[in-house]
């Protein structure tokens, strides 16, 4: 690793090469599912449809996103296979996580076509990366 090891990532990867190592097919760890999926949401949850997506950027930590609608709401999957759930602070404003107290922020800008091409995460730039 070339930098902090936020969330595992290196016990994530060295497991990954050790089951290879052992003859087992594992999934590549944060490799993310086909986008879209193949069923939408029902419609009671499209509230959030414009911003659904995959945002991308070159941030070595942390260089994408995908923004996907639950049942228990709006989350954003970050690397390695990490979960947020979004609470809403605004109309294109969210918090990450459920705890009050986080710093975390994500907004979404640069709407075209009804759709989010743009989204800041706590400072960090990132853009649309699916255009389907």
């Amino acid at each position: 690793m070339n930098g902090p090891d936020e969330h595992d990532a290196t016990e994530v990867v060295a497991q990954f090469a050790l089951d290879l190592h052992r003859g087992e097919s594992p999934s590549p760890p944060g490799n993310p599912e086909p986008w879209p999926p193949d069923s939408p949401p029902a419609p009671e949850l499209r509230a959030h449809a414009a911003l659904y997506g995959r945002f991308r950027n070159y941030n070595p930590w942390l260089p994408g996103f995908r923004i996907e609608q639950r049942e228990s709401g709006l989350t954003a999957a970050l690397a390695w296979g990490h979960e947020k759930p979004l609470t809403q602070l605004g109309d294109v404003e969210f918090r990450l996580g459920e705890e009050e107290w986080s710093p975390e922020r994500l907004r979404f800008d640069a709407f075209v076509d009804g759709r989010a091409l743009r989204a800041n995460l706590s400072g960090e730039t990132y853009f649309r990366s699916d255009f389907t």
